[in-house]
Order: structure tokens, then C-alpha cells, then sequence
């Protein structure tokens, strides 16, 4: 699993981003097919309540992306929240590929 801190995202403009899957023993892209990735975003307190949820596009071999809308990031206020990206197989297992923090900036241009 990754950690880190994600790019700041504005809570009145879309956010996107996209993910790059690899497998570890080749550095081939991995093939997605019938995988679900899903991005989770919460209050630090209360990490199994996600306030931003968000099911990833497959856009290419080992490549997804999320789109959220500006009128979702509008629920969040300023502030520094809890984020996760979750890999779920096609037999049902789960895996955290990513666990660390999102900054919200209130408006923008």
C-alpha cells in the first residue's frame, strides 16, 4: 500500500486524477478487466464513513481515472480529509492500493 499526500483540490471546481497500476514482479501494466477501483474520501475521525465516494473509469492497460464533480467537492469544506483507493478482484477480495490525506481550498478562479 501507498501513502502520501495527494495534490490539493478545490472544493468549488471538478477534481480528477487518474491512478497507474503496475504489476511489482514485471512493471507490466496490469490488465483491469473486471476489477472495480474506488476512491474513498473522509474525516480523518471517522475513515469508514466516506463523505466523497467515487467509482474509477478503467481508461487504458493499467490505467484508471475519477472524476468527481464540482458539486460534490462542494460539500467539503476547507480542510484536510482522509483519502483511499480501494482494488476490488473479480472474486470479491479487497486490497487498499493507496491510504493518505487530500487538502481542500475553499473556492478558487
Amino acid at each position: 500500500m501507498m501513502q502520501g499526500t495527494l495534490e490539493a483540490a478545490s472544493n468549488a471546481a471538478d477534481w480528477r486524477g487518474d491512478v497507474e497500476l503496475t504489476d511489482p514482479g514485471t512493471g507490466d501494466p496490469l490488465d483491469l478487466a473486471g476489477y472495480t477501483i474506488e476512491l474513498f474520501v473522509c474525516r480523518p475521525e471517522t475513515p469508514k464513513s466516506p463523505l466523497v465516494s467515487s467509482v474509477l473509469t478503467v481508461t487504458g492497460l493499467g490505467t484508471a481515472q475519477w472524476d468527481v464533480p464540482a458539486a460534490t467537492m462542494a460539500t467539503l469544506c476547507a480542510g484536510t480529509y482522509a483519502a483511499f483507493v480501494r482494488l476490488t478482484d473479480p472474486s470479491g477480495g479487497k486490497d487498499t492500493l493507496f491510504a493518505g490525506q487530500l487538502p481542500v481550498i475553499e473556492g478558487g478562479p
